[in-house]
């Protein structure tokens, strides 16, 4: 694929602020101060040529339509870079995104500013359409939530609402007390603005500040920059095989259904020999949301990050602002000093390098890992008798004690009352096994749902059949 870029003629005013000056040489200056490669500031230099002077979407469009798919697949077209404002992050940014993807286009690039393009077709641009359209990319239980319950109180009004969340997730992001004494806080001592819609996370009834999940909306040139950093860190951590093969979300090649059967194979085998086997799953609450910034700049130099690498992600995390939207009510500013941005790109991979050695504290067990989703099987030394089989399963206790200690030695808490302990076996007595964290007995569940499949002590499948005939009618009825 070629890399000139399309000169989209400007026939508008353009949509970025106009009291933005300069923005071209500021961001050039910025990214030759940062060592960037030669051939990556020419492109990014020719990315920002045409973010700057892209035209209406109809001569947008009009421009792309004599590019055919046999010309993009030979490398004879220039590479396009589709900008498109989006008033309210409505249907318009859907509508679009089927356009990119039709066309195929190679980058399509939405944000959001005040003002919208002088000349372009009518479109639904209000808030509404953005939880018309959520279904498609979200759970319909996530969909947009009327009340908001504070313990005590239900709120209904939106601004009550509105400033409830505020305080919550502003508290939520406050920085963490630096213990001076603690070796491995005390190394380091260390504007960037997202707007966050909140999620409804129950599947019925009124939800708490708690209970919901916030969406960051980032400026669209900030996913560029961070798309940018994800090359630099995926290359750097991939090359030093510093992701543990136990680790399989957020890289490529490692595909979720075939971790779902390796564990099937596993537990299955164990069962064939009458030889029981704990599965431990781990819950990290808000995992994304309440990162150490401190704790990861410590561990990315522990790894013998780039020194320019890393820079650049302490740049990334430093001076971040938010402020919470719910409904035509908007929050003041608030600063964010925890946590990695729940939309961005970079946020997914940065946070499995982060606990790239969290199954070293596990041992010889089999585990596995998705992003921040564990899972450890601990099976039984084979015995012709089956109490001292159950009786090792206790080892678990010593397993959880480890991640308990690595958690917070890493200000990653566990959710000690999500967290819980399934017995995979064959007999006809349930056998009860006591498994302990750090003083929690840990609650033994018959039938647990990971990774998207349902897992029953006795290995059966009706569960997940069930469910697929479910969404099959419900699809087809």
């Amino acid at each position: 694929m070629s890399t000139t870029f399309s000169k989209l003629s400007a026939a508008t005013k353009p949509f970025y602020p106009s009291s933005i000056n300069n923005l071209k040489e500021i961001a050039m200056c910025q990214i030759r101060q940062w060592s960037f490669k030669t051939s990556d500031q020419i492109l990014i230099d020719a990315v920002l040529t045409e973010w700057l002077t892209a035209g209406t979407l109809e001569k947008a469009l009009k421009q792309w339509e004599n590019i055919t798919t046999e010309e993009s697949v030979t490398g004879q077209a220039s590479l396009n870079i589709f900008c498109y404002n989006v008033q309210g992050w409505g249907s318009r940014s859907l509508e679009v995104t089927k356009i990119v993807f039709k066309i195929e286009a190679p980058i399509g690039v939405f944000t959001e500013f005040d003002e919208l393009w002088n000349t372009s077709q009518a479109h639904d641009n209000t808030d509404k359409a953005f939880w018309l359209h959520l279904p498609t990319v979200y759970k319909r239980n996530s969909l947009p939530f009327t009340k908001l319950g504070t313990g005590n109180t239900v709120l209904s009004e939106e601004k009550e609402i509105n400033e409830g969340l505020f305080r919550y997730y502003s508290e939520q992001f406050k920085a963490q007390n630096t213990d001076k004494s603690d070796p491995n806080e005390a190394q380091i001592e260390i504007k960037y603005q997202a707007k966050i819609l909140t999620l409804n996370k129950l599947k019925e009834g009124i939800p708490r500040c708690e209970q919901t999940r916030p969406i960051s909306l980032l400026a669209a040139y900030s996913k560029l920059f961070e798309k940018i950093v994800l090359e630099r860190v995926r290359f750097w951590a991939e090359s030093n095989k510093l992701l543990p093969e136990e680790q399989s979300g957020f890289r490529p090649g490692c595909l979720l259904p075939t971790r779902v059967l390796s564990i099937y194979k596993e537990i299955k085998n164990n069962m064939t020999a009458n030889i029981p086997t704990a599965a431990i799953y781990v819950d990290y609450p808000k995992a994304y949301d309440i990162v150490s910034d401190k704790g990861l700049i410590v561990k990315l130099n522990r790894l013998n990050i780039f020194a320019g690498l890393l820079k650049l992600i302490i740049s990334w995390l430093s001076d971040r602002y938010a402020y919470v939207v719910f409904g035509s009510s908007k929050s003041n500013a608030f600063p964010i000093h925890l946590g990695l941005p729940q939309g961005s790109n970079l946020s997914p991979y940065i946070f499995v390098v982060f606990h790239s050695d969290l199954v070293s504290c596990i041992g010889a067990h089999s585990s596995r890992v998705f992003a921040d989703d564990l899972n450890v099987l601990i099976t039984p030394p084979i015995s012709r008798d089956f109490a001292p089989m159950l009786k090792f399963l206790e080892e678990g206790t010593r397993v959880c004690g480890n991640i308990a200690d690595y958690s917070e030695k890493w200000k990653q808490p566990i959710n000690f009352s999500k967290t819980v302990v399934q017995i995979f076996h064959s007999q006809v007595q349930v056998p009860v096994v006591n498994i302990c964290m750090k003083s929690h007995q840990l609650l033994e569940v018959k039938e647990f749902k990971y990774l998207g499949f349902t897992w029953t002590n006795k290995m059966s499948l009706k569960p997940n059949i069930d469910k697929a005939l479910e969404n099959i009618q419900k699809t087809y009825c």
